[in-house]
């Protein structure tokens, strides 16, 4: 009879492993004679027959069935191993004892509620790590399905037009990565902004409207946000997107008519690890001056690859929607730049304007942290 349960632990240097089974309080030992071809990864779903053995229970024909949950990849043969006993979790006892690390399928409450600790690394809490030769030690990623994202974002489409809210959304991808939420609080020492039920990376509503005001004062005020007789808030069109106080053109203080929800992954969303090589720590920190005899201290992050698409939403409500005019605004720098780029047209509505204004912003401003050196940068999916 074949049974099924997870792999649990394997050591690649010894070459074997332990699989868990549910209800069974014992784990099935396997080794190289338990499978064929390459062999299983931590987290991964198998089938075997168990055969009674002197040693205990130990698994033959063994098959795997479905790929593992996000986890530590399994240490290769020349690194050490970080057995499960070597991981530590900062968390309650009794939550310890019902639930298994490796089975967390939410990457939020992995990496940053159950973060792993090793006593024997200078941090102590690490999502990654590399030997000298570039053979991955650690490292933790997610393993997200195409259908749960397509599920999530159909449901949060639907409920932002049961807003009753005149809406418009387009997808970008990033041209490169993209880094969000670099400096969110964190154990280890970056951060990224993950979705606190789904788990998944997404950029959130207040950021996008933040990249979009920042690029139009910078670009057509002159850096002057103003009052009422210069810069941004002397213009009626950047009042009605974005609200204004009560020193600028209408001459009380008015909220933004245009709504800027969260964007969220329009396809399956795919992490990667990048590495910043600060060479001047110890000159960062005050204590000596940059020089070359200082080394470089790699510091990991978590990136959105350039694969991952995004559903960016933005809405008006309907009637102030219907009540819009572009003509109301042809002094408007705004206005007139899109004139020139041929983004306006006499019927255009705020919710095109806003969008045509977003992707602009998007291609040449950028989300999210180190801009300057290529991150964040999107491209409009036709």
């Amino acid at each position: 009879m074949r049974t099924k349960g997870k792999v649990k632990f394997y050591n690649a240097e010894k070459k074997f492993g332990f699989i868990q089974v549910e209800g069974e309080t014992k784990d099935i030992h396997f080794g190289p004679d338990s499978f064929r071809g390459d062999p299983p990864s931590i987290g991964d779903e198998v089938e075997f027959e168990i055969m009674e053995e002197p040693r205990g229970p130990h698994a033959k024909k063994m098959q795997v069935i479905s790929g593992g949950d996000p986890t530590i990849i399994p240490p290769q043969s020349h690194a050490k191993s970080f057995h499960q006993n070597e991981r530590k979790l900062f968390l309650p006892t009794d939550t310890q004892s019902v639930f298994d690390w490796d089975s967390i399928d939410n990457f939020s409450l992995k990496l940053n509620k159950a973060a792993p600790y090793f006593a024997d690394e200078p941090a102590g809490f690490k999502f990654f790590k590399m030997d000298k030769k570039g053979n991955k030690l650690i490292e933790i990623l997610p393993k997200y399905t195409e259908k749960i994202i397509e599920v999530i974002l159909k449901r949060f489409l639907m409920s932002v037009k049961a807003l009753n809210l005149e809406v418009k959304d387009q997808i970008f991808i990033p041209d490169w990565r993209l880094i969000v939420g670099l400096g969110t609080d964190s154990v280890y020492e970056t951060g990224i902004t993950l979705h606190h039920i789904y788990g998944f990376p997404y950029i959130p509503g207040q950021a996008i409207k933040g990249v979009l005001r920042s690029w139009i004062i910078n670009g057509f005020f002159h850096q002057n946000e103003g009052n009422k007789k210069e810069g941004a808030y002397s213009d009626k069109l950047f009042c009605d997107i974005f609200g204004c106080p009560s020193d600028s053109a209408y001459k009380e203080a008015r909220q933004g008519k245009v709504w800027f929800f969260d964007a969220l992954p329009a396809n399956t969303p795919t992490i990667e690890v990048d590495v910043m090589n600060p060479h001047y720590s110890k000159y960062y920190g005050g204590d000596k001056p940059p020089a070359d005899y200082l080394d470089p201290v790699p510091i990991p992050f978590l990136t959105v690859s350039k694969e991952t698409g995004f559903c960016f939403l933005i809405g008006v409500s309907k009637k102030q929607e219907l009540s819009f005019k572009v003509s109301s605004y042809k002094t408007s720098p705004i206005v007139k730049y899109l004139e020139k780029e041929g983004g306006v047209k006499v019927d255009s509505s705020l919710l095109d304007i806003s969008m045509t204004l977003l992707k602009d912003a998007l291609k040449e401003q950028g989300v999210g942290a180190k801009s300057a050196v290529g991150y964040g940068y999107f491209e409009q999916v036709l």
